[in-house]
């Protein structure tokens, strides 16, 4: 693996000759790019460190029990201003006054590095980088001998070390083609459920993974993520031995199916084919499976937005930070689809509703981040958007779903496999809607540490492109890596 560190070594400090020309660093008499690995470096004076990137290796770990991909963590040091040198050695780097040091090596100049093992990744392999090497055979890496004398060893440049695996562009030639990624988020957001719309995602605008924009809704990462496409063709035949002249799309019928890893109330929705509900803080007068009778809701006041409900002052005194509330309008009859913004549930024929019935399925849920001397300011904006007229505000306990209803969800989703290395790929479906009860996976991280994800399979339902009227299911995005080749 050496080779492998070699290289990143070399390739950092060409990405820093063309990005910061100036910042070099003279050692031994000649001046190079500002970056060098400790473990390679004898004592040095502190005036040669200065504003200079260090690298240390840390542990590795393999990505996949027995498999040839691992992690190699790598902190990054950087030394500013006139830090006093202490000790002597790689190590008194690391314990200088002012050095900073970095989350990881992924925030490193967009780098992200997997290090294989696997000896059989040589040379000649275009999706990884081979050793570093000046041009010959050989090339030497400083270090000490047994004495603590300052030495220099060869390493072959085409041994059976490691290779290093960095983004696609000038670096690799046509490395930016080969995708490699590491993690699969989920993005949600709602559906027009009378129009039959799902909410867009344009692959030409810029996406934030951590940040997206309204009204996606950011669920965090997935496991065991899987497409199931099931759609069939057809044939026209031709002739006594029935030859085949063409062929047609016959059915269409794709699936998706995934384990969120948080928990949390849109995770639950999509994770079960029924309604989804708040639990109301309760009056304590009547008991029921999905929440008693609850206290009664205070009214929201006139301009209020989608992230500051403004209540009477005197109120204020039974709300805290940290605590979930719903807002929302009253129920009243002759209400088909329930909730603003976001239909929660429809009303069954004949069934008896309480005024507390919109706010019990309402996704206009949010969390308190702080109290002001007007209202409640939430944590991020109600999903719903900004409450109605009329609406009022309560404490929501608990969530709770219940198989047996007959309310399936429908929302719209993107997937987002996140690149460790090449191109980003986007898997977007218009409207998604929920194809199996509750259930959830268990996984055991350790003996007699289990963790619980929450199961989900969708069903995807047609939408209409608006470029050319064709009726699709699911559309697959590539995002090239800068500089990666068109073919």
């Amino acid at each position: 693996m050496q080779a492998a560190k070699d290289t990143f070594l070399k390739t950092l400090a060409s990405r820093l000759a063309v990005v910061n020309p100036a910042r070099t660093v003279t050692l031994d008499g000649a001046s190079r790019p500002a970056v060098m690995a400790v473990e390679n470096e004898t004592a040095l004076p502190a005036n040669t460190v200065l504003e200079t990137f260090l690298l240390n290796w840390e542990g590795a770990s393999h990505a996949m029990p027995g498999g040839p991909l691992m992690y190699v963590d790598c902190k990054l040091l950087r030394q500013r201003g006139h830090g006093r040198h202490v000790g002597h050695g790689p190590r008194a780097y690391r314990d200088r006054h002012g050095q900073r040091t970095a989350a990881n090596q992924r925030a490193l100049l967009d780098g992200k590095m997997r290090l294989h093992a696997e000896p059989t990744f040589g040379a000649g392999d275009k999706r990884l980088l081979d050793a570093a090497s000046d041009g010959g055979p050989e090339r030497s890496k400083r270090g000490t001998d047994e004495n603590g004398n300052d030495s220099k060893r060869s390493i072959a440049a085409n041994g059976n070390d490691a290779a290093v695996l960095l983004p696609g562009g000038d670096v690799m030639e046509r490395a930016g083609m080969q995708e490699y990624f590491s993690e699969v988020r989920a993005y949600f957001a709602p559906v027009n459920r009378l129009a039959e719309t799902g909410t867009v995602f344009d692959p030409s605008l810029s996406f934030d993974l951590t940040n997206p924009s309204s009204p996606w809704v950011n669920l965090g990462l997935v496991r065991n993520f899987k497409r199931v496409n099931k759609s069939t063709m057809g044939t026209v035949r031709y002739g006594a031995v029935g030859v085949t002249q063409t062929q047609f799309l016959k059915t269409i019928d794709a699936r998706v199916s995934l384990d969120f890893c948080d928990w949390g109330k849109l995770q639950m929705t999509l994770a079960a084919s029924s309604q989804h509900m708040n639990v109301l803080e309760s009056a304590g007068t009547q008991s029921r499976a999905s929440g008693g009778v609850a206290k009664a809701g205070q009214p929201v006041l006139a301009a209020s937005t989608a992230s500051l409900i403004l209540v009477d002052p005197s109120v204020l005194g039974n709300y805290q930070v940290g605590e979930l509330i719903v807002v929302d309008m009253d129920y009243t009859v002759g209400i088909v689809d329930l909730g603003t913004g976001i239909t929660g549930s429809v009303v069954v024929a004949g069934a008896a509703l309480d005024a507390d019935a919109i706010r019990r399925v309402s996704y206009n849920v949010g969390c308190v981040a702080a109290i002001t001397p007007t209202g409640l300011q939430l944590d991020a904006p109600l999903l719903g958007g900004a409450p109605a007229s009329g609406a009022r505000v309560q404490k929501v306990v608990a969530f709770v779903d219940r198989d047996g209803d007959s309310f399936l969800q429908e929302w719209s989703a993107l997937f987002a496999l996140e690149e460790a290395s090449g191109g980003r790929v986007y898997f977007y479906y218009p409207r998604l809607q929920a194809a199996s009860p509750a259930a959830e996976t268990v996984t055991e991280l350790a003996v007699g540490i289990t963790t619980t994800l929450l199961h989900a399979e969708f069903e995807a339902l047609a939408s209409t492109d608006a470029n050319d009227g064709q009726n699709v299911v699911c559309y697959r995005s590539y995002v090239p890596a800068q500089g990666a080749p068109a073919y």
